[in-house]
């Protein structure tokens, strides 16, 4: 596998499927701008319970999935699987998920914050679980 071919596809995967979840919720498609997406006008107000979806949809599809398939692959006896897996997780750049949750800036810190509020203490669950949580 190409990492530098998985990357380019996981990432441009991971905002497709943003505009893909808002279109199915939406009906119409949003844009995208230079660091994130905007769903369709008035989809916020017209779908406030499943909205949030779509911000979902990139992280879970083409970076979590992708991590979890590295890791079982990980621990399979042949190395080719096991540099299969280990290509899964480089590609789908986990750091990423991790690091700009410090600033509240990424998906994963949105979602928490659309669904919970931006607390001090949603902030702690929420970091805690980026470092954390994999390995328990």
């Amino acid at each position: 596998m190409d990492v530098g071919a998985a990357l380019h596809e996981f990432g441009i995967g991971h905002e497709f499927a943003h505009h893909f979840a808002g279109f199915l919720i939406c009906g119409d498609w949003g844009y995208k701008t230079f660091n994130s997406f905007v769903l369709a006008a008035g989809c916020d107000t017209r779908h406030p319970a499943t909205a949030w979806l779509a911000t979902l949809a990139g992280p879970v599809l083409f970076n979590y999935i992708p991590m979890w398939i590295g890791f079982s692959k990980l621990r399979r006896a042949d190395a080719g699987e096991k540099l299969l897996g280990f290509s899964l997780i480089l590609a789908a750049v986990p750091v990423l998920r991790i690091v700009p949750n410090l600033w509240w800036a990424n998906d994963e810190s949105w979602i928490v914050s659309t669904l919970f509020g931006q607390t001090s203490a949603t902030f702690t669950v929420k970091l805690t679980q980026e470092c954390y949580g994999a390995s328990n």
